[in-house]
């Protein structure tokens, strides 16, 4: 709260402090085109959610070419997660956690 009023955006300059959550979210692109790694950050950053009250930042990227067809692993949902933790020597559980129910947290 800023002076009364609830603040509307991530720029606010007042002192007090307020609780807000961070999520950290794992996401897989698939880039048929090339489009590459310095784009699709831009892409992820560059979300303009009204007030900006959402603020994306990419943390790390990993990257790593597969021999494609329609029939590969991650691009069978029910084989994504274990093929992209295979891909990137991850444990079963880096990637992705179901989503919550609506109002509930992980």
């Amino acid at each position: 709260m800023c002076n009364g009023n609830k603040c509307e955006c991530v720029k606010c300059t007042c002192d007090e402090t307020v609780k807000t959550k961070v999520h950290k979210i794992e996401i897989l692109v698939v880039d048929h085109n090339d489009v590459g790694i310095e784009e699709i950050k831009l892409i992820v950053e560059g979300i303009h959610y009204p007030n900006r009250c959402i603020r994306p930042t990419v943390l790390d990227v990993k990257t790593e070419e597969v021999d494609w067809n329609d029939n590969h692993p991650l691009n069978v949902l029910s084989t994504t997660k274990q093929a992209a933790n295979k891909l990137f020597n991850m444990d079963k559980d880096s990637i992705y956690a179901p989503f919550p129910k609506k109002g509930g947290d992980l």
